[in-house]
């Protein structure tokens, strides 16, 4: 997780949050959010995280719950891309391939995301 341009404590919050997760059996299966690719991996590589969502994936589900829209995920994303902000997929088309294959997800198992 840490970068050569990092200093000493950074990250220390996603580092902590894996090893809670690890380490407490009540949170075993835990959904683990961030925006760090670092902290991804590492996460994504963890027996206790059940899954780990990225900015991309959490705009999804919110469109999926319908608590915002199409159009408004893809002006957060533009601002996210005006802002140097590296999320992926941060195109319209790449999001609304994620939310699409969510959304069949959804309507199959006739439960919310």
């Amino acid at each position: 997780m840490l970068g050569p341009d990092d200093g000493p404590t950074s990250h220390f919050g996603e580092a902590e949050t894996i090893v809670v997760i690890r380490r407490r059996p009540e949170l075993y299966g835990s959904i683990f959010l961030t925006d760090d690719r670092g902290a991804r991996s590492h996460a994504d590589a963890e027996n206790a995280v059940d899954r780990c969502l990225g900015t991309a994936e959490l705009l999804a589900y919110f469109e999926a719950a319908g608590w915002v829209t199409r159009s408004q995920v893809h002006d957060y994303l533009d601002t996210l891309r005006d802002n140097d902000r590296h999320v992926r997929p941060s195109d319209a088309g790449g999001y609304d391939r994620l939310v699409e294959r969510l959304l069949r997800k959804k309507r199959g198992s006739g439960r919310s995301p």
